[in-house]
């Protein structure tokens, strides 16, 4: 009787102790609050175009919070976007100052501002800091409408590359063009030991200006491209887009370096039937003295850049000449031997240049062998199948940017969804073929993985690389070795871990020739990272049997690890 009447007994103690809620008192709003609500309302203001309503607001959260200046550079823009350039001015003045902010986007729209309302000193000055700040196009800025003012005026004429008024003759023409050069590389490299300030790099100019009547444009390409691998990162080149005093001729033939040496891998215009042949000379020269020569030829952050690109060089009519081919009935002889050892010779006639793309499958392979999965599609930007005999998703990721239809965030999403609704245990992220893009895009991919293995202890990550990881993309693989601790299986990537990189386009003034110069320093690694690459940790190479063989002999060693569940680490 006492344990029954306890139950009640004890309900209505803990009534009497915890008395029933209070409403809560009406008290005057938080002025947190009021201030992010305000926020709010500033940033709907100015996605809806008011921006006069906007720069108000923000000038206001401007005086509340004084130690963000992003509110200030905000309130600037939304003025200057009101046409209210005289007090956009000073506050983009006071937030550029205090550090944030594009100097080079908003600095640049403060100069058309200024130039347009007649100010040209102060037009002239936003634009010299903006080109300091590395503006990409310095030559643009001659042909913006808004500075059309400013055209006749020496200072502007020099800061944007203006050609002086009047016709060059060649040599003073490239003479323009290389001190064009040598000032963008001043102004634009970001390697902080500053290679094209060397006294060697600034010797071969001068030697090079000296030379100037004796070779051909083309030939001037090529040596132009030789000063940009003295700068010693990857992304610093001469970009070969035809037309113009460029003709870029190309042999008819595309060539690769396997494991076992340098092999014809397309033919096109009657060399069909050299495809699949190792090559022994080229212009007379063997390929081993070709490949040491591109040491000259190729931009690169370490070795596979020529392996990756060497080819490139080796089929252009310029670049071979520079690596002292001989030519022969107007081309250059190719001495081959097929797979039973029969040699042969062919002369090849440079062409039309075309575009040499990524690796694809062998036109001509040998046996019946399907296609191996990593060259079924490069030339798509990222997709994915399951292998359910390994118990795995298999994603090739080709390049770190969006595709036409979906974005990779929209992508790196869909492989989450995949692999939680498949529940397989391995993924395998293919980036052999990526070249880079984005830097900023990387994040959606970093987390999927880094959350595949955070949900089962007992899920693995192999990651596939090759001689055209690169870039944006070595970037990626930074993180991913990092934070995810991933196994990484294939060849050597391309980049180093930390790289001097960014393609920031710049186009000589007279000769119209298209450079890369790289202008941003990658730091996405330890700082006291000093590897050329990151190394696999199931080191594999592609032969040219296993190229013509159709097998994939990366991902046949990382399905043998998988199906042993070999603890190779990471």
């Amino acid at each position: 009787m006492i344990d029954a009447l306890a139950t009640p007994l004890v309900a209505l103690l803990s009534l009497l102790a915890c008395p029933a809620p209070q409403e809560p008192p009406d008290v005057e709003a938080s002025p947190v609050l009021e201030y992010l609500e305000k926020l709010e309302l500033a940033e709907r203001q100015a996605a809806r175009g008011r921006v006069a309503q906007a720069a108000e607001l923000y000038l206001e959260l401007a005086e509340q919070n004084p130690d963000d200046p992003g509110l200030l550079l905000q309130a600037a823009e939304n003025l200057a976007a009101a046409n209210r350039y005289d007090e956009a001015l000073p506050l983009a003045e006071r937030a550029l100052g205090m550090g944030v902010g594009n100097v080079t986007g908003t600095g640049l729209q403060l100069a058309r501002y200024l130039a347009e309302a007649g100010r040209k000193d102060e037009a002239i000055a936003w634009i010299e800091r903006v080109l300091i700040a590395r503006y990409d196009n310095r030559t643009s800025l001659a042909e913006d409408s808004a500075f059309r003012s400013l055209r006749d005026d020496p200072r502007f004429r020099k800061l944007t590359g203006m050609l002086p008024e009047g016709e060059l003759d060649r040599v003073a023409g490239w003479s323009f063009d290389l001190d064009h050069l040598v000032e963008e590389i001043h102004r634009m490299h970001a390697d902080t030991t500053q290679p094209g300030r060397s006294p060697e790099f600034l010797a071969r100019v001068e030697d090079l200006r000296q030379r100037v009547p004796e070779l051909s444009d083309d030939r001037m390409g090529v040596e132009v491209q030789k000063l940009m691998v003295l700068l010693g990162d990857g992304h610093s080149s001469v970009q070969p887009v035809p037309g113009g005093r460029f003709s870029f001729a190309m042999l008819p033939v595309r060539v690769y370096f396997f494991s076992d040496g340098l092999f014809v891998i397309e033919g096109r215009n009657g060399t069909e039937d050299l495809v699949g042949s190792r090559i022994v000379t080229l212009g007379g020269r063997t390929a081993a003295d070709l490949r040491q020569g591109l040491a000259d030829l190729v931009s690169r952050d370490n070795e596979q850049q020529i392996l990756w690109l060497g080819p490139l060089y080796l089929i252009g009519a310029e670049p071979l000449r520079a690596l002292g081919c001989e030519e022969k009935e107007g081309g250059f002889e190719i001495v081959v031997e097929d797979q039973d050892g029969v040699a042969r010779k062919r002369v090849l006639t440079p062409g039309r240049p075309y575009r040499s793309g990524r690796l694809t499958a062998p036109d001509r392979p040998r046996g019946d062998r399907p296609t191996p999965l990593w060259l079924t599609d490069p030339e798509n930007p990222f997709w994915m199948q399951d292998l359910p005999d390994l118990d795995a998703l298999y994603v090739q990721v080709n390049q770190i940017g969006d595709g036409r239809r979906e974005t990779l965030d929209r992508f790196a999403g869909r492989v989450r969804e995949t692999l939680a609704e498949g529940g397989a245990t391995h993924l395998v992220l293919d980036l052999r073929h990526n070249n880079g893009g984005n830097n900023f895009l990387i994040w959606p991919l970093v987390r999927t993985v880094a959350w595949f293995q955070e949900s089962d202890s007992g899920n693995t990550v192999h990651v596939l690389t090759g001689r055209s990881t690169f870039s944006a993309c070595q970037n990626l693989l930074n993180y991913l070795t990092r934070v995810c601790g991933v196994v990484v299986a294939g060849e050597p990537s391309s980049s180093r871990p930390i790289f001097v990189g960014e393609s920031t386009q710049v186009r000589l003034p007279w000769s119209g020739l298209n450079i890369s110069i790289s202008s941003r320093y990658w730091q996405d690694s330890f700082p006291w990272d000093r590897r050329q690459w990151i190394a696999p940790r199931i080191p594999v190479r592609l032969s040219s049997s296993d190229y013509f063989g159709n097998r994939d002999p990366v991902m046949e060693a990382v399905a043998a690890v998988i199906e042993r569940d070999l603890p190779v680490g990471n």
